[in-house]
């Protein structure tokens, strides 16, 4: 999150990324805070041998955006064990 604290979501599917932003905001509200999509600093998520983003992730990304999410998309290759972001498709981060 923006303030530094972390949150972990996972749907558990090992091929697919899907999150559903409905669900996902329910989960961002705690006892302690209740956060909102525009208060995600980073979203970064696995792919095991591709190292490019996909249409679902691109279109997730959209979803996101629309609701308020400014932060970085970020996809994790297991495969070539770098970070890639999705704003920037030329750079890696590791």
């Amino acid at each position: 999150m923006k303030d530094g604290t972390p949150f972990k979501y996972s749907n558990q599917y090992e091929n697919v990324i899907y999150m559903n932003i409905d669900d996902l905001e329910k989960n961002l509200k705690t006892p302690e805070k209740t956060y909102r999509i525009k208060d995600i600093a980073i979203i970064i998520h696995n792919h095991f041998l591709i190292d490019k983003f996909s249409y679902s992730d691109r279109k997730l990304r959209r979803g996101l955006k629309k609701r308020g999410f400014d932060g970085l998309f970020l996809m994790y290759c297991h495969r070539t064990n770098k970070t890639y972001c999705l704003e920037d498709k030329k750079k890696n981060l590791t």
